[in-house]
């Protein structure tokens, strides 16, 4: 059963309300907006290809496994998207 986002004693909730204490890291955001998530795809995705290419893989090969990386990072922050949000979130 997936968390109810609504719910305030969720994990998604009990995350938010505790970010940053394990590192005692001081940050300006209370709260990371999912849409900024979803637009770092792009340069997680797009930097990756020339350290592909570092080791001198055929071109063919490099394409072959930056698919693979978008794919998983789009699947990642898919997979996070439902249980990241609540109502007015995004």
């Amino acid at each position: 059963m997936s968390p109810d986002p609504s719910d305030t004693q969720s994990p998604a909730c009990a995350s938010r309300s505790e970010k940053n204490q394990t590192d005692n890291v001081l940050s300006p955001a209370e709260h990371i907006n999912l849409r900024y998530v979803l637009a770092f795809i792009y340069p997680v995705v797009t930097m990756i290809k020339p350290f592909l290419a570092w080791k001198g893989h055929s071109r063919e090969d490099v394409e072959r496994m930056y698919e693979a990386w978008f794919k998983a990072v789009v699947l990642q922050v898919t997979l996070w998207t439902r249980p990241y949000t609540r109502p007015g979130d995004y």
